[in-house]
């Protein structure tokens, strides 16, 4: 008897995504900031999100502030 090595793959859903920044394109960009006070959206942001959602994206926010690997927060 031979034994089959291999597998029937599991049953994936596609999703659509868009990968969008955080700083300078969601909110505006405030270098370091760790106070959720002074956080605000850009111009446009929250209808560009509502505009993907409506289209069936994903949106997934991205950041690559060197802050935190900095150990500033």
């Amino acid at each position: 008897m031979r034994l089959s090595t291999q597998r029937e793959p599991d049953s994936i859903t596609p999703v659509k995504a868009v990968f969008v920044d955080k700083d300078g394109t969601l909110i505006v960009n405030l270098p370091y900031n760790v106070n959720p006070t002074y956080v605000s959206l850009e111009h446009g942001a929250a209808s560009g999100l509502k505009l993907l959602a409506d289209e069936g994206y994903l949106p997934v926010i991205v950041s690559n502030q060197s802050g935190i690997a900095q150990g500033f927060f």
